[in-house]
């Protein structure tokens, strides 16, 4: 399963704080967090935002601003696992939250 941790989306350039709500699964289960950043960089190394769906961007425009791309560049980067055994909700999502912070470059 996959989800935004945010509960909710921004154009890249923040990254907030993550809801503990959705962590329960994962504790409930006893099963590890798999981390990732996803990143859309321009050919200068700055954020795509024109990649993202967020604020009062509707569906359709984000569709139509997507394929208007000429070739984007999309960046997955993979984080170790997180055991979600001896943690709670609050702890699982600093964790996470750090480790896909720092392959962001975000705070």
């Amino acid at each position: 399963m996959c989800y935004f941790p945010e509960g909710t989306t921004t154009d890249g350039t923040e990254l907030r704080p993550f809801k503990g709500g959705l962590m329960q699964a994962v504790i409930d289960s006893n099963t590890s967090i798999r981390p990732f950043a996803i990143r859309y960089p321009n050919e200068d190394g700055s954020v795509n935002i024109a990649m993202a769906y967020h604020a009062d961007t509707t569906l359709w425009q984000s569709l139509r601003m997507v394929l208007a791309q000429h070739s984007p560049v999309i960046e997955l980067d993979f984080a170790p696992p997180i055991a979600s055994s001896g943690h709670e909700r609050r702890g699982l999502c600093l964790m996470a939250r750090q480790s896909i912070a720092a392959r962001l470059n975000l705070d």
